[in-house]
């Protein structure tokens, strides 16, 4: 591919909670501390109101559960505060992806990765998010994207040599 897509987006505090929430979504280990946080709920509330009657071993347990059923929103939270801190949360970015890799700009701000710095891309409901490590992604939202500027970034994708996640 030689062309270049040239893209222009805003960084809103909505689209930052859309990416975060669909990028904990994908972790397997948030699934199982939920039910993990759901088993600690049943066995509280049994040790606080069943025979055994232990209530403050079953107020931990139920302490325990609550947090783990929720602790997907607290990273979602935390992960909203340091994107607060940094020059992007609410820039405007203009972004080109062509053949050699990822130029965004914004502002006084210019970042310029190649495609074998990414470690894969994800297709989710918001956009699509390019990978740096296992926790550090790019993400293009959706209304940024048409038809044509899509199908052109999955053959940038494959030249580049990014495996889909």
């Amino acid at each position: 591919m030689k062309e270049t897509i040239q893209l222009e987006y805003t960084l809103s505090e909505k689209l930052w909670r859309q990416f975060f929430t669909a990028h904990y979504q994908q972790q397997r280990f948030f699934r199982m501390r939920y039910l993990y946080g759901v088993l600690l709920l049943i066995s509280g509330a049994y040790l606080i109101g069943g025979p055994p009657g232990s209530p403050w071993v079953g107020a931990g347990f139920l302490a325990s559960g609550i947090y783990a059923i929720i602790s997907k929103q607290l990273f979602i939270l935390k992960s909203l505060a340091t994107a607060r801190k940094g020059p992007l949360f609410s820039a405007r970015l203009a972004v080109s992806l062509g053949p050699e890799g990822v130029v965004v700009r914004a502002g006084q701000h210019r970042s310029e990765r190649p495609w074998n710095a990414f470690r894969g891309y994800c297709l989710v409901d918001p956009g699509i998010m390019l990978y740096l490590d296992q926790n550090a992604f790019f993400f293009i939202p959706q209304e940024a994207l048409t038809a044509s500027t899509a199908a052109l970034l999955q053959s940038c994708f494959e030249q580049g040599g990014l495996k889909r996640l």
